[in-house]
Parts: structure tokens; sequence; C-alpha cells
């Protein structure tokens, strides 16, 4: 659908949120080893699981981008879809299951006493993680907004598009910014009070965080592989369309289907009448006016010519 506002290219959010986890992956992993703080450990696993995350939507990308084949008509656009669904499964297993196991162990096993001194760093790492996930958080929705139509909210977004790298960039950068400040919090009560309960209970926390994230991404990358219709306001729009035209007596079925985050397919039954010109006239033009609208996708478009049943179900 065209748009006033140019559309970004939404894997600039994943190089950068790659580039941002990459860093901080490092830095936690270190810090989680010297203080012995299971909210950073925690992280430090959040934060290599949303780099591989990141590195499998490149891949997804580059899967995607093949050209259609004897085998799949329609290309393989839904291999985003694909490789964001594998994304949500290791956020769940790794990221959330993982990390609340840890932490419950933690909590089985906690020291009489904490070194106040060792939690220093970690509060410290988790500030300037928090403000780097922030900026990359910023980032995602700078290019959500340039596809977002008018009146839509960031929620409404992310269950509408099929964009599958903004879904998994910014619900992944928000967890991690949350996540910062769980952790921050049980980190710092743990250094108030030499508890360290307060820490233990921080990575669990992250960890349910992250499996209420990844219960999302599931849900939506499974509606998507599925195959969604279009939306609405795109259905009005092939509606009003085929209404201009009187020749189009009947509007007998719409089928739609995104075959990828800009591959549509659209297969229409008219009841056609006609004396002024051929239906293959009327059929070419309809599909001229829906490639115009449908400017900045590759769209597939079958009309099947039909008389009008009002027993057709």
């Amino acid at each position: 659908m065209p748009t006033e506002e140019k559309k970004s290219n939404p894997m600039l959010a994943v190089l950068s949120a790659l580039i941002a986890n990459l860093i901080i992956a490092i830095m936690k992993t270190i810090v989680g080893f010297i203080s012995g703080s299971q909210s950073i450990i925690n992280e430090a696993i959040h934060s290599f699981v949303d780099v591989t995350d990141q590195a499998l939507l490149f891949i997804g990308d580059k899967s995607a981008a093949r050209a259609s084949s004897e085998k799949h008509n329609f290309g393989y656009g839904r291999d985003k879809y694909f490789f964001a669904f594998i994304v949500s499964v290791l956020l769940f297993s790794i990221g959330g299951l993982y990390g609340i196991m840890e932490s419950v162990e933690k909590l089985h096993h906690l020291g009489s006493h904490v070194n106040p001194k060792d939690m220093i760093l970690p509060i410290v790492l988790l500030a300037f993680s928090g403000v780097v996930e922030f900026i990359s958080l910023q980032v995602d929705f700078k290019l959500a907004k340039s596809h977002r139509k008018p009146g839509e909210s960031l929620w409404q977004f992310i269950h509408n598009t099929t964009i599958a790298e903004l879904i998994v960039c910014i619900l992944e950068d928000l967890a991690a910014v949350i996540g910062c400040l769980i952790g921050l919090t049980g980190v710092t009560l743990t250094l108030i009070t030499g508890n360290a309960i307060f820490d233990a209970l921080g990575g669990l926390g992250i960890g349910i965080l992250l499996l209420g994230i990844a219960i999302i991404l599931a849900v939506e990358f499974h509606s998507l592989i599925l195959g969604e219709s279009l939306s609405s306001g795109d259905l009005a729009k092939i509606n009003e369309i085929l209404a201009s035209k009187p020749e189009v007596a009947h509007v007998l079925n719409i089928k739609t289907s995104y075959l990828g985050p800009e591959t549509l397919l659209i297969a229409l039954k008219l009841d056609i009448e006609t004396e002024s010109c051929s239906n293959a006239d009327i059929i070419n033009d309809l599909e001229a006016q829906i490639r115009a609208y449908f400017s900045d996708e590759t769209v597939y478009i079958f009309i099947e010519e039909d008389d009008y049943d009002p027993e057709y179900i």
C-alpha cells in the first residue's frame, strides 16, 4: 500500500540490535562470573539468545529473498516467519526456562551474606545496558513509525504487521529494557540489604518476562506461517475498487493471503455483466487498479468469472 513517508529497511533494526546485544552480552558474561549475580547471568543469557535470534533473522531474510522455483511457485517469503518462529522457541527454552531454572536453583542455595562490593559492578553494567537497549528500542520505534498506519497504536502494529524483523526487535529490545530494570532492582536491593534473595528473584523475574515475550512471538508467527489475510482497511479498498466498476454486478467471493512480508495473493470471484467492452478489459483494468494500490508489494491476482447465484455459499 503506498504511503507518503518513505518506508525504512526493517533489517536496520536487526543490525542495530545485533551490535548492541553482542557488546552487552560479552560485558554481562564477564561481570556475571566476577560477581556471581544471578540477575546479571540471566541477562547475559538473554543477550546471547538475542544475538542468535538476530543472526537467524539475517538467515531468514536471505532465504526469503530467493526467486520462486518450480516447487515453490510463490517464492520463499514465509521463510522469514519460520526463522522468526525458531527465535521464539530459543527465547522460550534458553532465555526463559533455563533462566528460571538457574534462579530457582540459586534460591535453594542462597549464601548467608553477600559482599556489597560485588554488586557495584553489576549495577553499573545494568544501568549502562539499559541505556544502550533503550537507544536500540528508539531505533526500532523510528523504523516502525514509517510502516505504521495513521492512528495505529504500537500494539496494533505488532499484531497487524507482517514484518517479522520489527516484531522481533521491538519485543526483544522492550524485554531487554524491562529486564535491565528488573535486574537493577534486584541487585540494588541485594546491595542495600546484603541478602542474595533479591538478586535471585530479579533473575527469576527476567526469566518469566522472557517466557511471556516468547509466547507472544510464537502466537504471532504461527499465525503468519499459516497465512494471514489482508487487513480490513485493505479489503475495504479492494471492495471500493470493485464497486467503482458498474460492470461488476456482484462480488461473489474474495480470498486473500500474505505469502511473505511484501507478497500478496488476491483471488476474486466476480459476476461481470457488460456489453460495451470485453470481460478481459474489465479484468485487466481491475488488476491494474489493485496493483497501483499495493504498489509497494508483489501481488498475485487471480480473477474468476461466474454467474450470480443467491443460493451460493
